[in-house]
């Protein structure tokens, strides 16, 4: 009982420091302790979010240009040879997709911010836990819905050419890179799902095209491959994505990314996605930060970050599973 009572003095005392230095009128103060947050927070920020466990995000420190005169940081990259279109995906209210082809294609990058929150800086010094936690839990939230959303919703568009429909947009071989798959989730449909990224890019020399390198499946469908007779994935995942909130496996030669979050990837849908250098682009150009004000007694924060993340839609394909 002693020691509990020890540990939470402690904690109260360590939260009034933050808080303090959050609402402090000296500059430097106020910087040190968004930066001893910002440590919090940018730990945090890589639990749960399918983008940032898939493409692994890091910020750019290079020289940047305004994207066609819209006063919008931007850098551009080559388009590999053979490549039909990259696409943009849009991360601020009043962004659209944009697709480019040719030589070269644009990284553009978008602010994503939290609302804001506000708070009696009294009654945040009464809580309990640690007050980083309190102050970051519901932006990180906010931050990875963005982030995710409008990757898959992104994907879901330039597969559908729109229409949110099945087979509609063609690979290489002309077959759909978005198929509806009969037989529920088997060996045998994971396998057609691999064999929906194919031949998509091919070197003439050598004869090579890349294949499928990551499936991104939900936890129930991978709670079903654990019941696969023979060869099967191990239980281990599961103490990840409790600890995380995704975990990656492998399987028959494939990674395969599980997520816990069944409102992005449904219980019917799996997403196929090529090596990383093919399927995206990607840089953060301010990783995710809080940003705090003191007005009297209350404190207001919020937190933000901005990113750019743009994709490559013929290394990419997805499976709508019938019949489970």
């Amino acid at each position: 009982m002693s020691q509990t009572i020890e540990d939470n003095a402690k904690v109260k005392v360590a939260n009034k420091t933050v808080i303090d230095g959050l609402t402090s009128r000296d500059d430097k103060t106020k910087l040190a302790t968004e930066d001893f947050v910002n440590e919090y927070l940018k730990t945090k920020i890589w639990e749960d979010g399918i983008y940032r466990a898939l493409y692994e995000p890091q910020v750019y420190t290079g020289e940047l240009r305004d994207y066609l005169g819209t006063e919008t940081p931007a850098i551009t990259f080559p388009i590999e040879p053979d490549v039909p279109k990259v696409v943009t995906v849009p991360f601020a209210a009043n962004t659209e997709v944009t697709d480019f082809t040719g030589k070269r294609g644009f990284i553009v990058f978008n602010q994503i911010k939290t609302r804001r929150f506000r708070k009696s800086k009294w009654l945040l010094k009464t809580e309990m836990g640690d007050i980083r936690q309190y102050l970051t839990d519901k932006s990180v939230f906010q931050i990875h819905t963005e982030e995710d959303e409008r990757l898959f919703g992104t994907v879901d568009a330039v597969l559908s050419n729109g229409t949110n429909l099945p087979e509609q947009a063609l690979n290489f071989t002309d077959a759909p890179l978005w198929r509806e798959m009969p037989g529920g989730w088997s060996k045998d449909t994971f396998v057609d799902c691999g064999n929906l990224i194919k031949l998509s890019r091919t070197d003439s020399s050598k004869g090579i095209g890349f294949r499928a390198h990551t499936i991104i499946i939900n936890e129930i469908r991978a709670s079903d491959m654990m019941k696969w007779e023979g060869d099967s994935i191990s239980d281990k995942f599961q103490e990840e994505l409790e600890e995380k909130g995704w975990a990656r496996t492998q399987y028959m030669g494939k990674q395969i990314l599980i997520t816990g979050k069944r409102d992005i990837v449904r219980d019917n849908e799996v997403y196929i996605v090529g090596p990383r250098k093919h399927s995206a682009r990607t840089m953060l150009l301010n990783d995710i930060s809080i940003y705090s004000k003191a007005e009297g007694e209350m404190l207001e924060w919020y937190s933000g970050e901005v990113i750019g993340l743009t994709i490559a839609p013929h290394a990419w394909a997805k499976a709508t599973l019938l019949g489970v």
